[in-house]
């Protein structure tokens, strides 16, 4: 069985959702299943796989469930951490 390659630009929202379903799709984890475990309701997570809904806090939950790196979503930038002084 051969694969296509599928690139997201993790940067966009609608590409990040596309992303986590496409990784809930390969685990057989419904979008109920992942609200459930990360304890919010199944319309906010809809609202993220569908690019619609930002919420850092929640793509990082989602990201740690699906173990994932959350930190492939929000890369720091140089400046982010730069030292203030």
């Amino acid at each position: 069985m051969s694969h296509q390659t599928i690139r997201f630009d993790l940067s966009k929202p609608k590409d990040r959702g596309k992303f986590l379903r496409n990784v809930m799709l390969d685990r057989a984890l419904s979008s109920s299943d992942l609200a459930d475990h990360i304890q919010v309701s199944k319309a906010t997570v809809s609202a993220v796989l569908n690019g619609k809904k930002q919420s850092r806090r929640v793509v990082r939950a989602m990201a740690t469930y699906l173990k994932l790196d959350p930190d492939i979503f929000y890369p720091e930038t140089p400046d982010e951490t730069s030292s203030r002084e």
